[in-house]
């Protein structure tokens, strides 16, 4: 008898919704866990003893080419004050899986957000800030990291997708260009 590989992704996400639910934590948290390779025990004992300063240098994220986060971390940015051109949001985008199909909308969205200044912040009113690239905020989609790691471009890129369900949903973010082409991602 055959695994049935949707029936298996349905079990998958389920667990995280409902783990996420039973202990009080973010989704998009426990993934982040998940991916770290962080059992519930190191989850919370790491928590515990991190500040903002260690979240920073954390385990980087590793995309489907090899490259990790801190690869973007140390990158030199080209255009005014460090900001990343719409090529380098774009070829970010696609190197962590970002569907390709999407790719002119993210860098619409990110424009919109913060210019391509990955260390962008500004106020939310739900008391949050946003951060980086795609302004994550930290009490919504960005909840569970620093703010140093939302400033990293690669891990602000990485939540993105995955937040965006691989850029077909944008209804977490509230800019002029969303408004404009809607949230599924089309332009």
């Amino acid at each position: 008898m055959a695994i049935n590989g949707v029936a298996v992704g349905i079990t998958v996400t389920g667990a995280v919704f409902l783990y996420s639910g039973l202990t009080n934590k973010s989704v998009l948290s426990v993934i982040q866990n998940v991916i770290t390779g962080k059992t519930p025990e190191t989850a919370k004992a790491s928590a515990e003893a991190t500040t903002d300063t260690a979240e920073a240098s954390a385990a980087p994220l590793t995309s489907t080419s090899g490259t990790t986060s801190a690869d973007f971390a140390s990158t030199t940015y080209t255009g005014a004050s460090g900001t990343l051109s719409s090529a380098q949001v774009g070829a970010l985008w696609e190197q962590y899986g970002g569907n390709p199909a999407k790719t002119t909308y993210a860098q619409g969205v990110v424009n919109a957000e913060s210019g391509g200044n990955p260390l962008a912040t500004s106020s939310n009113p739900d008391g949050g800030t946003n951060v980086g690239l795609y302004q994550l905020d930290t009490r919504g989609v960005g909840s569970g990291y620093s703010v140093a790691q939302l400033q990293n471009p690669a891990t602000n890129t990485q939540i993105t997708i995955m937040a965006t369900k691989n850029g077909t949903d944008w209804a977490e973010w509230a800019d002029p260009f969303v408004d404009q082409h809607g949230t599924g991602g089309n332009i």
